[in-house]
Parts: C-alpha cells; structure tokens; sequence
C-alpha cells in the first residue's frame, strides 16, 4: 500500500523550497495523485498553476498527460513575467510533474523521488539553455526531453545519483547503497511491469559512493543542492552514454535469465564465465559488488545461456534436437506406434514454456508423427526438412514473445501463445505446435 497523498504533497514541497533556493527562476509544481485520479488532482491545482506566467500555455499539454497513471516529468515551459516596466520583466521557468503516491513506499522514497524529478527539470532547463538540441523537443510551446531510450537510461541514472547524495548529505546513510542493492536486485529479478533497463544506476553505484565520501568532506559541502549538483556533473562526465547502451545489453539478457527461472548468482555467473563482451562482464561484476555477491556459477554445459555466442547455443539445441529424433523413432518403432512423437512434442512445449528452449523440435516431431507411419526413413527426412524451417533463431524468437508477454503481466497459456503466433508471419506456421492436442 503507498502513502497518503498529504504525505508526499509535503516532501514534494520541501524539495520545491529548496531548489527555488538555487534557481529562483524555476517553479517546481509537483502534481500528487493517487491511482485514476490524475485529472482530478491536476483540477485541484488548475489556480495554482495558471499563477505563473507559463501556466497557461502548459494547462493543455498537461491535461493530455492526465489521461496516463504513474509518475513522470512533464518537461518545462517558459512565459514572461507581466511587469508594468516591461524592461524590468523576467522569463520564469516552470516545471511540471506528476507523482502517483501509491508507488511510494516511505516518505524517505518521497523525497529520494521528488529530488530525482527535480533533477531532470534542472537538467533539461541547461539543455534548453545551451541549445543541445539533440537533448530536447518542443510540443505545443511545452520543452520536453528527446524521446531517446539511451538518453532518458542516462537521464535518469544521473537523476538518481543527485538524489541518492542529497540524502546522504543529509545524514541519511546508506542511501547510495540502498539504491545500489534494489537496482541490482531489479534487473535480475522476474517482476511484470518492471522495467530494469531504464535504472542503470549500478554501473555508477561505486564512483557515486567514492566521490561522496572523497568530496563531502570539501568546503561548501554543507550547500547540498550545489554540492550534489556538482558531484552529479562530474559522474556525468566519467560514465558517458555509451556505458548505458551496455547496461541496456546487459540488462535485456539478464531479465531473459530472470524471467527463464535463473537465480542470480547463476545469471551473473553466465555474464561473466559466457559472454565475449569485456562491457558485460565489468556490469555483471559491478552488479554483483553492489549485491555482495561473491560466488558465481558458471552455466551448466548443454544449458540456455542467452550470455553465450549465439553459436554455442545453436549447437547444443542441434545437438538436442537430433538425441530426440533418434529416443523417439526408438520407442515409435518398439511400440509399433506414432504415439512417442505426439508425447515428445507435447514434452517439449511444456519444457518450453517453463523456460528451456533447448533442443525444442515439437514441430518437426509432428511433422514426423505422420512420415513415422511410412517408414523411420521418410521420418527423418521429414524431419530434417522441419527443423531446418525451424532455425534456432525462431525458436529464440518464441522465447522472447513469451517473456515479453509475461514481463506485462499476462499468463501465458498455450491458447495465448497459438494467438500471438499468427500474428507474426514468420512464425504463423509453428502455431499448431500449441493447439490442445500437442500443448
């Protein structure tokens, strides 16, 4: 359950205080709400907002936003103050952003939010200044940041490291650590909704730890928001956007991992004994740092391991497909039966479905259910010819349909399954594999 909206309207408040404090020029109106009740809380702040000299050409891009359900930055919008000189009039800066309370755990969550948002109003108004036009977008007079998957990773992994050192100039400790730990433990963890890939704060967990303690200790360290900013800056300059296109590799193979059943000392331990990529394994390691992991297993041999060269996995899937041909003709053929291949096939799409992709044929097992009939010859060859229509690549395709559609939250059945396939050409053929016979 999350906290009261009063709760986190005050937190929000007291961090809109003290930014103010630093950039006088720059509103902060943090819009709190609860589940459905965007629209609403929005109404509730109407007067507050059409207050400030940007309020109303913000209103209609923010009534847009106030049909969506979480919390997010807004962007920033600029109006002119109205002043009876006009040369003495300034241009004011405000903010926006929405806070669904019922994501919020603890007021210190509160507040470790609020400061993160703050921090990407901060960041986007020195773009906007400094005409990075790369960074940023215009919408109806309203500046927004790019829509750009590795820009808003790095965004926010600065973000969270401005707020995590706020805290802990505030004698909040461990702070660092906290996020360190539930950032780790999210990217190898199986959760619907989640989205892991986004929170690349591990791979700066350590520098954000060393520079706090190295630079707090500096004159001016009791000013937070200009010492945190500072500290911000310089870890923006040491990790650049490349760092977080690897989190992004790392992270999409660690959740495939996660959502196949693996635990995380073997999804690290995959990272860092499998993959070729030196980038890789430095985050599996940073990760496990983060986590005081200290034994990693490596996977076992014969195993899925979406870290390993595409090849590794491609010859043990042959390797596996060809050892169930040759168990099933043998029980066909002593039974006298076409039996053993409908039962394998259904033994596949169940290993399948739990999370073990290797060596699944249940398609050109079918295929050969019927050839078995003639002749164990014409069966293998029909086999054959099915399983080279079936390359590793697809069987790796249905893998991930199934883990994205679980990481959405959706129980995936073989009904569903056989649905999802027909919508993709590539793959509508194979959706007989999933039907009640052979499911």
């Amino acid at each position: 359950m999350g906290l009261e909206t009063a709760a986190v309207d005050h937190a929000c408040n007291v961090v809109r205080r003290e930014i103010q404090e630093e950039f006088p020029q720059l509103t902060l109106l943090y819009i709190v709400h609860q589940d459905g009740q965007r629209t609403k809380a929005l109404e509730a702040r109407r007067s507050e907002l059409l207050e400030h000299p940007a309020g109303e050409a913000f209103l209609p891009y923010l009534q847009k936003q106030a049909e969506k359900n979480g919390s997010e930055f807004s962007g920033i919008c600029i109006g002119r103050e109205k002043k009876l000189l006009k040369l003495m009039a300034r241009d004011k800066i405000l903010a926006c952003f929405f806070v669904n309370a019922e994501l919020l755990e603890s007021t210190d969550e509160a507040r470790r939010h609020a400061l993160f948002l703050a921090w990407q109003a901060i960041s986007l108004v020195e773009d906007y200044e400094e005409e990075k036009k790369d960074d940023f977008q215009e919408s109806g007079g309203v500046v927004i940041p790019k829509a750009d998957k590795v820009l808003r990773t790095w965004k926010y992994m600065l973000g969270e490291a401005f707020s995590v050192l706020m805290l802990e100039m505030e004698k909040k400790r461990d702070s660092i650590g906290a996020l360190g730990r539930a950032r780790s433990t999210m990217v190898l963890t199986a959760k619907p909704g989640a989205k892991p890939e986004h929170y690349a704060f591990p791979l700066i967990y350590d520098a954000t730890r060393l520079l706090y303690h190295e630079m707090a200790k500096a004159p001016g360290a009791e000013q937070h928001v200009r010492h945190a900013l500072h500290l911000t800056k310089e870890i923006g300059e040491t990790f650049d956007r490349t760092a977080v296109r690897q989190w992004w590799l790392f992270s999409r193979t660690a959740q495939e991992m996660a959502w196949l059943g693996a635990d995380n000392k073997s999804i690290l331990g995959a990272a860092v004994y499998s993959s070729e990529d030196p980038y890789i394994r430095a985050t599996a390691y940073l990760v496990a740092e983060a986590l005081n992991i200290q034994t990693l297993l490596p996977a076992p041999v014969g195993s899925y391991n979406p870290f390993a060269e595409p090849e590794t996995n491609e010859r043990h899937h042959m390797k596996a497909c060809e050892e169930a041909f040759r168990s099933t003709i043998g029980r066909a053929n002593q039974n006298n039966s076409s039996l053993p291949f409908v039962e394998e096939a259904q033994k596949h799409n169940r290993r399948l479905m739990s999370g073990n992709p290797i060596g699944w044929c249940a398609w050109p097992l079918m295929c050969a259910e019927v050839a078995c009939r003639t002749s164990p010859t014409e069966a293998k060859i029909v086999f054959d010819k099915a399983l080279t229509e079936t390359p590793w690549i697809k069987v790796q395709d249905i893998v991930r349909m199934i883990i994205l559609l679980r990481r959405e939250g959706a129980d995936v059945t073989s009904e569903l399954l056989t649905e999802k396939l027909q919508e993709v050409d590539d793959l509508k053929f194979l959706s007989p594999c999933f039907s009640a016979r052979s499911a």
